[in-house]
């Protein structure tokens, strides 16, 4: 519950000792909390095998109901490999809201507009 707060809100992982320690104090159950620790590291771990696939799944869900806009960019990351991220914006009926999620990263080995729209539709079959 802690990891889906801190993703549904876009808080750092860094506060996920605090939230824990925070649910500590408030709870009535000290005992069954009082050994619960989450690092940072752990948190991230977490987040991206665990509670990202499940996020991922959801978003391509709503993707399949809802129209989407796609806004993609490419760069380069510090070890020189080009990445090209990609958000969705939608309007979800559930939450009566625009969203805007982060739908994946691809490493991407030329950059051109044939290369970058063979790897979004190559990533959209997939999915």
């Amino acid at each position: 519950m802690i990891l889906a707060y801190i993703a549904e809100h876009s808080l750092p992982l860094s506060i996920a000792p605090d939230l824990v320690e925070l649910t500590q104090k408030l709870s009535t159950d000290k005992v069954a909390l009082s050994s619960v620790k989450l690092s940072r590291t752990a948190a991230s771990y977490k987040m991206v095998h665990g509670l990202d696939h499940t996020l991922s799944e959801r978003t391509i869900s709503n993707l399949k109901h809802y129209p989407f806009l796609l806004n993609v960019d490419e760069s380069t990351c510090s070890s020189n490999k080009k990445v090209l991220a990609m958000l969705v914006s939608y309007f979800d009926q559930e939450q009566k809201n625009v969203v805007v999620e982060h739908l994946g990263s691809l490493e991407v080995l030329q950059v051109n507009a044939a290369t970058l729209e063979k790897a979004i539709c190559d990533f959209f079959k997939e999915k």
